[in-house]
């Protein structure tokens, strides 16, 4: 019954060897400088060991600025000491057959961003604070004490237009790091209530100059940024080894909010620009919680999900949040293009993949989507390395030698 799930589908120029991925999340392996670690590289080459086509990385930094509004820890990718730490890592992904793409992020968490120290207020589009709704939360997300004392936001300072120029202009160097570090393309990151989801949303948005007010001009910022990276990938002459996408929410599903229909007339913009593939996260951000990070599997709606977006763009579509093989299978079969994207269930069972090409379905184990090793109990909101409450590999693959690579001739069919 997995007749298409694990048939090759490309992205551009490049190959994937099935139509299933890691999504991307922010995992905490990474030094306290941003770099990543042999954690991080065994964290990664354990997935295509278990037979994912495709990674999408952790979100890397464009910019001091992202770094210094937002509160969390993570990956950078604005000076070439960090395209030296991550070619070792996208070195050994090939080395097992996996395809990496590079998440890239500018202006850090925008109007989410919550200081420790109470001093640095967020810097958003707009000065809109966010305001989350209880019953809204992901699963024990009432047992976390940093999100509980954050439901309510303090008040975003509208950012400057020459600070959005800076952002947009730092894409064209990271774009050019990760073309330098290996990797088979970038995603820009516009999802889920962050810095670029801030401008898109007529909710989020009520700025006066060139990035507010339309359609147009709300997606300036994000169109300007991707107009960077494809400057980038023209410049170094890649076109033919590097694809280039970006990830947004689905929709926000709020009153006001932009729409599937918003969000596919802005990948449309994209693809005219050189969008290879449209990722897809869901919700508002932290005031969708339950569409971000939903707590079951939501059959129905993901399957139309995937048939809307499918129907309307002629590039891959990766939905996410399909942890149940038989949905997984059914989404595959009734699409062109779509490529399901597991995030937690990847971490609960790197194998995901192998079981269900073998039909070893019950050998899978299952993400209880409990939320507290990845992220309420160790994970994002601790400051530590992400873990797993149903798998005690998380986080510790490198003490598996087989998940270190071996060298290898390189291939042509890998930047290089």
């Amino acid at each position: 019954m997995t007749q298409n799930l694990f048939k090759p589908i490309k992205i551009g120029k490049i190959e994937l060897a099935n139509r299933v991925a890691v999504a991307p999340m922010n995992n905490m392996l990474q030094d306290g400088n941003g770099f990543p670690t042999f954690d991080t590289l065994c964290y990664y080459t354990r997935r295509v060991r278990g037979g994912f086509g495709l990674i999408i990385s952790e979100a890397l930094s464009n910019d001091e600025f992202h770094d210094r509004y937002n509160y969390f820890n993570i990956s950078r990718m604005y000076k070439p000491n960090h395209a030296l730490g991550w070619r070792n890592v996208v070195d050994a992904v090939h080395a097992f057959g996996g395809r990496i793409i590079a998440q890239i992020c500018g202006g850090g968490a925008g109007r989410q961003y919550a200081d420790p120290e109470g001093i640095l207020a967020p810097a958003a589009a707009s000065p809109i604070p966010i305001d989350i709704d209880p019953s809204t939360l992901a699963k024990n997300y009432d047992k976390s004490k940093v999100l509980m004392s954050h439901m309510k936001g303090p008040m975003p300072r509208e950012v400057t237009t020459a600070e959005v120029w800076g952002v947009i202009q730092a894409f064209y160097k990271t774009t050019k790091l990760c073309i330098k570090a290996g990797f088979d393309g970038v995603e820009l990151h516009s999802c889920h209530g962050y810095f670029g989801h801030s401008f898109l949303s007529p909710n989020q948005n009520i700025r006066t100059d060139e990035f507010g007010g339309s359609f147009e001009n709300r997606t300036r910022y994000l169109r300007e940024s991707f107009k960077q990276i494809m400057r980038a990938i023209k410049e170094e002459g890649v076109e033919d080894k590097f694809v280039a996408g970006a990830r947004t929410s689905a929709a926000e599903h709020t009153p006001g909010g932009f729409t599937y229909e918003d969000t596919v007339k802005f990948h449309e913009m994209l693809i005219d620009l050189g969008s290879s593939f449209v990722d897809l996260s869901d919700g508002a951000g932290y005031e969708r919680w339950n569409y971000f990070l939903p707590s079951a599997d939501m059959q129905q709606y993901k399957v139309e999900q995937a048939k809307f977006f499918d129907e309307r763009l002629n590039v891959p579509v990766l939905v996410p949040s399909i942890h149940d093989p038989a949905l997984a299978e059914q989404v595959a079969n009734e699409t062109k293009n779509v490529i399901v994207s597991l995030g937690r269930q990847s971490l609960a069972d790197p194998d995901w993949p192998n079981k269900v090409n073998e039909g070893r379905i019950k050998d899978i184990k299952r993400c209880t989507r409990c939320n507290l090793g990845c992220i309420v109990e160790y994970g994002i909101y601790q400051g530590l390395q992400l873990r797993c409450m149903v798998n005690p590999e998380q986080g510790k693959e490198r003490y598996d030698q087989a998940n270190w690579p071996t060298p290898k001739v390189p291939s042509s069919k890998y930047l290089r």
